[in-house]
């Protein structure tokens, strides 16, 4: 059975999530430099509150993390490893390859599942584990479930998945299971809680102001410096086109479909 250390690598890795960011996630319950540790080790299970806070932070049930779960609880949970908002230097890419290789098995074994669907397109793919009345999604870039083994042996099926209905997995996993139309082995019951895990980067306009004076008057001239009147220095940086974070292929599918993203990273026609 995995460690603690090792469980929180694995559904970290899963979630797509780096140190720090679980690190937000949990409302600084958790510090990076304590997520590193009890990742890197085999120590005793933490406190509960530590492990309370991990699991709110991945929105996972509590008694996952800590091996001690029932015939009761029944996993239902679509999971992203790669995000689409980030552009990982290789290293990165090959680190989440060799965690789910090392770590994913025996989880998968843990809880009696098999890879019981395959559904791929152009850009990407979706891997289905089921068995003991679990389901788990995973949304993958193409060709990451032949080297993660989620391919379906005998009994299973492999098919396509519309490259639409793909990208709504990729940009929002939970919101998007209640989409039309969707395969019927996507479909979960009860529905995971796990959008605002999944959602894009907080988009944020910066300014930076070089004002003439001292601190203590700044705020009174303020206006006036806005208005031209001792304004050294005014820049505003502007944030990132969000379709250029997207891997390469997925940008030229909205290219050459005319599509764009709102400001919440929803498919939209392009204007």
């Amino acid at each position: 059975m995995l460690d603690f250390g090792k469980r929180i690598r694995l559904l970290r890795t899963l979630r797509g999530v780096s140190q720090s960011e679980l690190a937000v996630l949990s409302g600084q319950r958790l510090d990076q430099a304590v997520i590193a540790r009890h990742e890197s080790c085999a120590a005793a299970l933490p406190r509960r509150h530590t492990v309370e806070a991990y699991a709110g932070a991945l929105r996972i049930p509590h008694p996952l993390l800590t091996g001690r779960h029932s015939a009761e609880l029944v996993l239902q949970e679509i999971f992203r490893p790669w995000s689409p908002w980030k552009r990982p230097a290789p290293e990165t890419g090959n680190r989440i390859v060799a965690d789910l290789q090392a770590l994913l098995p025996e989880f998968v074994e843990e809880l009696a599942l098999l890879p019981t669907s395959l559904l791929s397109c152009a850009l990407g793919e979706v891997a289905v584990l089921s068995g003991g009345g679990h389901r788990l999604i995973l949304v993958l870039p193409l060709g990451a479930a032949r080297l993660l083994g989620l391919v379906p042996e005998q009994g299973g099926a492999e098919g396509g998945i519309s490259e639409q209905h793909y990208l709504l997995l990729l940009l929002d996993p939970a919101g998007s299971l209640d989409a039309p139309e969707l395969p019927g082995e996507l479909r979960l019951d009860p529905k995971p809680q796990v959008g605002e895990l999944y959602r894009l980067p907080r988009q944020s306009t910066g300014v930076s102001l070089e004002l003439l004076g001292d601190l203590a008057d700044i705020d009174e001239r303020l206006h006036d410096c806005l208005k031209g009147e001792q304004l050294v220095h005014l820049e505003v940086r502007r944030p990132d086109d969000l379709k250029a974070q997207l891997p390469d292929q997925v940008r030229d599918y909205l290219n050459r479909n005319r599509l764009d993203l709102d400001h919440d990273g929803h498919l939209v026609l392009a204007k």
